[in-house]
């Protein structure tokens, strides 16, 4: 009997915390809505569905223009065959104080014999040479004039940029120095493969300050701090006082040059703008 009363008790309890429950459930409004959770895509319009989860990390990374797959630049490599340089330079590595002196042979060049003019003193000065010779592993140019002289062949860099059919819907931009990206704009966050090597075109897709300097987004978390990248800032309304409708811009902060025609982005290329004395100066100049 005495069981039977237990069991009947608890049963009630149970009963009676049933019942609670109910109505606390009936006075609370419902935490769903019943829709359902969008596919994993990308919803920047919006959509009938709760864009949560993968479908929201897709969304706001289509805010930036990071698509899945990434869209490529609508670019392409110019011709190879532009590299090739139809003269051959030479710079001349005397201290800018001093003239260089030229011979009219080779040997009185090497032991500086009878000079027979002199190019005179500057800073960055180079020649164009039809021949070279190295003499007690220096080494020695010949000018198209036929004269002789110490300066050191100049290498140039076969490095092209890029032609666009179209302008591109966001930021790009080249590497610079061999590097790794990181997981997260910060020097803590681990790098991550392939290695990313000098030349490289990369897209930005956002651009972020930390710790003191801007990170750059290439890619699903792939970050490049700025120093390892030259930027391309795409500006297609043309400056003041052009009006041809075509025009070329520097960017000296960045070392690039972009070429615009018909408000669209045509040919961009990384540069080394002037030193000094004939550094590049800002300003609106005439192309003729």
């Amino acid at each position: 009997m005495r069981k039977g009363l237990v069991v009947f008790f608890l049963t009630f309890l149970f009963w009676l915390a049933g019942a609670a429950s109910t109505a606390t459930a009936q006075n609370q409004p419902e935490p769903f809505t019943g829709e359902a959770l969008c596919l994993p895509d990308a919803y920047p319009g919006g959509a009938d569905c709760l864009a949560l989860g993968p479908a929201k990390k897709l969304t706001e990374w289509a805010a930036y223009g990071l698509t899945y797959p990434p869209r490529p630049l609508p670019a392409r490599k110019p011709p190879a065959e532009l590299t090739q340089s139809p003269v051959t330079i030479a710079k001349i590595n005397l201290p800018a104080t001093e003239a260089a002196p030229l011979f009219s042979t080779l040997d009185d060049a090497v032991n500086g014999n009878n000079p027979v003019r002199y190019i005179d003193a500057g800073k960055l000065r180079y020649v164009s040479i039809i021949n070279v010779q190295r003499v007690n592993d220096k080494p020695y140019v010949q000018l198209k004039s036929g004269e002789w002289m110490r300066a050191s062949p100049a290498a140039y860099s076969s490095f092209q940029g890029l032609q666009f059919y179209r302008t591109p819907a966001n930021s790009f931009g080249w590497i610079v120095d061999h590097t790794r990206a990181r997981t997260a704009p910060s020097y803590s966050s681990p790098e991550v493969d392939p290695i990313l090597y000098r030349e490289t075109p990369v897209q930005i897709y956002q651009i972020v300050n930390r710790e003191g300097t801007d990170w750059y987004q290439i890619g699903f978390d792939r970050w490049v701090e700025r120093r390892y990248i030259r930027q391309v800032r795409i500006n297609t309304t043309p400056p003041a006082g052009v009006t041809g409708n075509r025009w070329i811009e520097v960017n000296l902060y960045d070392q690039t040059l972009s070429v615009y025609e018909n408000n669209q982005l045509i040919f961009a290329t990384m540069i080394a703008s002037g030193g000094e004395p004939f550094y590049t100066r800002p300003g609106l100049v005439q192309i003729y």
